[in-house]
């Protein structure tokens, strides 16, 4: 269905219809009715994840002395990204090896809560859990096994054979936990316009609140690691919304007018995150001669 063609055909005729009738005023009535598009969806691989985005579009027309204004309404819901959202962040390489090195602090970093919510036109990521610190040290003392083909023997007259005897190995490190540091850490992200047709996601700067009795410890400690989970959440999440892949849904029709991005945020209600991306497109009378053309064209077509 040639949907930009029908909007132009339907907002024509009732611009017509405005401008001929008795004691009409013709501003009142250019505005057409919104046409709704969609929802269509949008799959994309987060982590090893199916992410699905659910986008739906409508449509306005209205009349102007210059031509055509088409205006485009977006929404873009992110649900299935926060419930899939705990998962995605699973899949990080945090550490979690509490006997890595021979040393008095193994950092193991756990997340309880892992979560993508909505605050007016930001997404926050929210995530909670704890820093274990970890001792471990080689055991001095060796363990003895029996090994049943570990030993030779010599035979009289020549050869040997093999028999079962007693070895020792290291035996397995000494290991305690010595501390537990808990923390909270919220991101905010923010869409920003980055040019008439182009989005990017503007990251703000954590907010990390460390508890317990070793926090300047902990600060260490998510430096020493080589992880910075903030960092990891901020990644994933760059990787889940491509702002700029949501117009892959527009309609060619309209994409070929090359719209104009007016705005474009973060959106939220009873808990459900959405993008909503506001585009619009000036279709001068020439244009919309040609357009015109092309459907009479595709109607005589048998």
């Amino acid at each position: 269905m040639r949907v930009l063609l029908m909007v132009l055909w339907f907002s024509l005729c009732t611009a017509a219809i405005a401008e001929t009738a008795p004691g009409s005023n013709a501003s009142s009535v250019s505005q057409s009715d919104r046409i709704a598009i969609g929802p269509i969806v949008l799959s994309q691989d987060v982590q090893g994840i199916t992410v699905n985005t659910a986008v739906a579009m409508n449509f306005a027309v209205e009349t102007k002395s210059d031509g055509l204004h088409l205006s485009l309404v977006l929404d873009a819901s992110l649900v299935d990204l926060q419930q899939k959202f705990a998962q995605i962040v699973g899949t990080l390489p945090l550490p979690r090896d509490n006997c890595k090195s021979y040393t008095l602090v193994n950092p193991v970093v756990s997340l309880t809560i892992r979560a993508l919510k909505g605050e007016g036109d930001t997404a926050v990521v929210a995530l909670s859990g704890d820093v274990d610190g970890w001792t471990c040290v080689e055991n001095p003392v060796p363990e003895t096994y029996w090994d049943s083909t570990g030993c030779r023997g010599d035979l009289p007259f020549g050869g040997h054979y093999v028999f079962g005897c007693p070895k020792t190995r290291p035996a397995s490190p000494i290991k305690n936990k010595s501390f537990t540091q808990p923390f909270d850490a919220t991101l905010p992200v923010k869409l920003q316009k980055t040019g008439d047709a182009s989005l990017s996601l503007v990251l703000g700067e954590p907010n990390v609140k460390l508890g317990g009795q070793f926090v300047f410890i902990t600060n260490g400690l998510l430096s020493i690691a080589g992880i910075n989970i903030n960092d990891q959440a901020k990644k994933a999440l760059e990787r889940a919304i491509d702002p700029n892949k949501l117009t892959i849904s527009v309609p060619k029709e309209y994409a070929d007018l090359n719209p104009t991005i007016v705005d474009a945020s973060f959106r939220s209600g009873q808990g459900q995150l959405a993008i909503r991306l506001d585009m619009t497109a000036l279709l001068p009378p020439a244009r919309i001669n040609e357009i015109l053309g092309g459907l009479v064209k595709s109607l005589k077509k048998p």
